[in-house]
Protein backbone atom coordinates (compact mmCIF):
# COMPACT_ATOMS: atom_id res chain seq x y z
CA UNK A 1 0.00 0.00 0.00
CA UNK A 2 3.24 2.26 0.50
CA UNK A 3 4.24 1.35 -2.27
CA UNK A 4 1.68 2.14 -4.36
CA UNK A 5 0.62 5.52 -2.47
CA UNK A 6 4.20 6.80 -3.74
CA UNK A 7 4.12 5.66 -6.68
CA UNK A 8 0.92 7.40 -7.11
CA UNK A 9 2.62 10.24 -6.02
CA UNK A 10 5.37 10.44 -7.74
CA UNK A 11 3.56 10.19 -10.69
CA UNK A 12 1.18 12.57 -9.70
CA UNK A 13 4.20 15.06 -9.06
CA UNK A 14 6.10 14.35 -12.11
CA UNK A 15 2.63 14.74 -14.79
CA UNK A 16 1.03 17.16 -13.00
CA UNK A 17 1.15 19.95 -15.78
CA UNK A 18 -0.19 16.77 -18.35
CA UNK A 19 -2.96 16.27 -15.71
CA UNK A 20 -3.81 19.81 -14.90
CA UNK A 21 -4.28 20.15 -18.75
CA UNK A 22 -6.88 16.86 -19.43
CA UNK A 23 -8.86 18.05 -16.24
CA UNK A 24 -8.91 21.74 -17.55
CA UNK A 25 -9.42 20.37 -21.42
CA UNK A 26 -12.27 17.79 -20.35
CA UNK A 27 -14.99 19.94 -19.21
CA UNK A 28 -18.01 18.91 -20.06
CA UNK A 29 -20.01 22.11 -21.12
CA UNK A 30 -23.69 22.07 -21.55
CA UNK A 31 -26.52 19.96 -19.44
CA UNK A 32 -25.70 17.08 -17.87
CA UNK A 33 -25.91 14.26 -20.63
CA UNK A 34 -25.19 9.86 -19.87
CA UNK A 35 -24.03 9.50 -23.37
CA UNK A 36 -20.47 8.03 -24.54
CA UNK A 37 -18.74 11.24 -25.37
CA UNK A 38 -19.88 13.64 -22.51
CA UNK A 39 -19.23 10.27 -20.03
CA UNK A 40 -15.46 9.49 -20.97
CA UNK A 41 -14.81 13.24 -21.08
CA UNK A 42 -16.03 12.67 -17.20
CA UNK A 43 -14.15 9.99 -16.52
CA UNK A 44 -10.92 11.11 -18.21
CA UNK A 45 -11.10 14.39 -16.17
CA UNK A 46 -11.93 12.51 -12.55
CA UNK A 47 -9.09 10.30 -13.25
CA UNK A 48 -6.72 13.72 -13.59
CA UNK A 49 -8.05 15.20 -10.68
CA UNK A 50 -7.63 12.32 -8.65
CA UNK A 51 -3.85 12.66 -9.55
CA UNK A 52 -4.03 16.58 -8.90
CA UNK A 53 -5.67 16.01 -5.86
CA UNK A 54 -2.26 14.72 -4.65
CA UNK A 55 -0.23 17.59 -5.41
CA UNK A 56 -3.24 20.81 -4.65
CA UNK A 57 -4.26 19.62 -1.48
CA UNK A 58 -7.86 19.56 -2.82
CA UNK A 59 -8.34 22.20 -3.84
CA UNK A 60 -9.60 21.69 -7.67
CA UNK A 61 -11.54 18.55 -5.84
CA UNK A 62 -13.31 21.39 -3.73
CA UNK A 63 -14.28 23.76 -6.44
CA UNK A 64 -15.46 20.76 -8.81
CA UNK A 65 -17.46 19.51 -5.70
CA UNK A 66 -18.90 23.21 -5.40
CA UNK A 67 -19.47 23.42 -8.67
CA UNK A 68 -20.72 20.17 -10.04
CA UNK A 69 -24.62 19.89 -11.60
CA UNK A 70 -24.55 16.30 -11.37
CA UNK A 71 -24.17 13.60 -9.07
CA UNK A 72 -21.12 11.86 -11.33
CA UNK A 73 -19.22 14.95 -10.63
CA UNK A 74 -20.05 15.40 -7.47
CA UNK A 75 -18.88 11.59 -6.19
CA UNK A 76 -15.86 11.83 -8.24
CA UNK A 77 -14.71 15.11 -6.39
CA UNK A 78 -15.75 13.65 -2.96
CA UNK A 79 -13.89 10.36 -3.34
CA UNK A 80 -10.63 12.71 -4.28
CA UNK A 81 -11.27 14.63 -0.99
CA UNK A 82 -11.85 11.62 0.67
CA UNK A 83 -8.67 9.94 -0.72
CA UNK A 84 -6.95 13.16 0.92
CA UNK A 85 -8.19 12.76 4.26
CA UNK A 86 -10.56 15.30 3.58
CA UNK A 87 -14.47 15.88 2.29
CA UNK A 88 -16.13 15.62 5.87
CA UNK A 89 -18.54 18.37 4.95
CA UNK A 90 -19.01 17.36 1.24
CA UNK A 91 -19.72 13.54 2.62
CA UNK A 92 -22.79 15.20 5.03
CA UNK A 93 -23.75 17.34 1.96
CA UNK A 94 -23.70 14.44 -0.52
CA UNK A 95 -26.17 12.41 1.96
CA UNK A 96 -28.74 15.01 2.42
CA UNK A 97 -28.81 15.60 -1.03
CA UNK A 98 -29.00 11.93 -2.57
CA UNK A 99 -30.41 10.20 0.66
CA UNK A 100 -33.96 9.60 -1.47
CA UNK A 101 -31.75 7.74 -3.53
CA UNK A 102 -30.87 3.88 -2.77
CA UNK A 103 -28.87 3.05 -5.30
CA UNK A 104 -26.72 6.80 -4.81
CA UNK A 105 -26.99 6.43 -0.93
CA UNK A 106 -25.05 2.66 -1.31
CA UNK A 107 -22.14 4.80 -3.28
CA UNK A 108 -22.03 6.97 -0.52
CA UNK A 109 -21.83 4.25 2.34
CA UNK A 110 -18.97 2.48 0.24
CA UNK A 111 -16.69 5.53 -0.70
CA UNK A 112 -16.19 6.56 2.95
CA UNK A 113 -15.08 3.28 3.57
CA UNK A 114 -13.20 2.24 0.32
CA UNK A 115 -11.30 5.46 0.65
CA UNK A 116 -10.33 5.30 3.79
CA UNK A 117 -7.18 5.39 5.23
CA UNK A 118 -6.21 1.91 6.27
CA UNK A 119 -5.78 2.96 10.11
CA UNK A 120 -9.60 4.40 10.05
CA UNK A 121 -10.91 1.56 7.48
CA UNK A 122 -12.63 -0.53 10.25
CA UNK A 123 -13.70 2.68 12.66
CA UNK A 124 -15.46 3.85 9.68
CA UNK A 125 -17.42 0.72 8.59
CA UNK A 126 -18.17 0.12 12.31
CA UNK A 127 -19.48 3.55 12.11
CA UNK A 128 -21.79 3.41 8.96
CA UNK A 129 -23.03 0.24 10.11
CA UNK A 130 -24.64 2.40 13.08
CA UNK A 131 -26.15 4.82 10.85
CA UNK A 132 -29.87 5.22 10.80
CA UNK A 133 -30.08 4.15 6.62
CA UNK A 134 -27.88 1.08 7.50
CA UNK A 135 -30.20 -1.94 6.80
CA UNK A 136 -29.00 -5.16 7.64
CA UNK A 137 -32.12 -6.64 5.51
CA UNK A 138 -31.06 -4.73 2.71
CA UNK A 139 -28.27 -6.53 0.70
CA UNK A 140 -26.96 -4.06 -1.30
CA UNK A 141 -26.58 -1.77 1.67
CA UNK A 142 -24.55 -4.78 3.35
CA UNK A 143 -22.77 -4.75 0.26
CA UNK A 144 -22.02 -1.06 0.38
CA UNK A 145 -20.36 -1.38 3.87
CA UNK A 146 -18.74 -4.25 3.89
CA UNK A 147 -18.29 -5.74 0.63
CA UNK A 148 -15.88 -2.17 0.46
CA UNK A 149 -14.34 -3.19 3.88
CA UNK A 150 -13.51 -6.36 2.47
CA UNK A 151 -11.74 -5.03 -0.82
CA UNK A 152 -9.99 -2.37 1.27
CA UNK A 153 -6.61 -4.89 1.34
CA UNK A 154 -4.36 -2.53 3.43
CA UNK A 155 -7.33 -1.81 5.80
CA UNK A 156 -8.76 -4.97 5.84
CA UNK A 157 -5.75 -6.88 6.23
CA UNK A 158 -4.16 -5.33 9.08
CA UNK A 159 -2.57 -7.28 11.55
CA UNK A 160 -4.81 -6.58 14.26
CA UNK A 161 -7.47 -8.64 12.65
CA UNK A 162 -10.03 -6.00 13.81
CA UNK A 163 -11.86 -6.00 10.19
CA UNK A 164 -11.80 -9.72 10.16
CA UNK A 165 -13.50 -9.68 13.50
CA UNK A 166 -16.19 -6.96 12.66
CA UNK A 167 -16.95 -8.77 9.35
CA UNK A 168 -17.40 -11.82 11.02
CA UNK A 169 -19.55 -10.58 13.29
CA UNK A 170 -21.65 -8.77 10.84
CA UNK A 171 -22.08 -12.06 8.83
CA UNK A 172 -23.13 -13.55 11.66
CA UNK A 173 -26.09 -11.61 12.22
CA UNK A 174 -26.68 -11.68 8.81
CA UNK A 175 -27.02 -15.42 8.01
CA UNK A 176 -29.97 -15.45 10.29
CA UNK A 177 -31.71 -12.80 8.30
CA UNK A 178 -30.12 -13.85 4.69
CA UNK A 179 -28.06 -17.08 4.18
CA UNK A 180 -27.71 -16.48 0.95
CA UNK A 181 -26.24 -12.94 0.97
CA UNK A 182 -23.95 -14.31 3.81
Amino acid sequence: HVASQGLKNTIASELSPIFGTLYDGNTVIGPYSPDAGDAGRRSLRLAALGYLTRTDAGQRAARLYQDADNMTEQMGAWSCLLNAGKGQSEGAHFYDRWQDDPNTLNKWFALQVAHSAPADTVQIADQLSQHAAFDLRDPNRFRSVFGALATHHAGFHASSGAAYRLLSDWLLRLDVLNPQTT
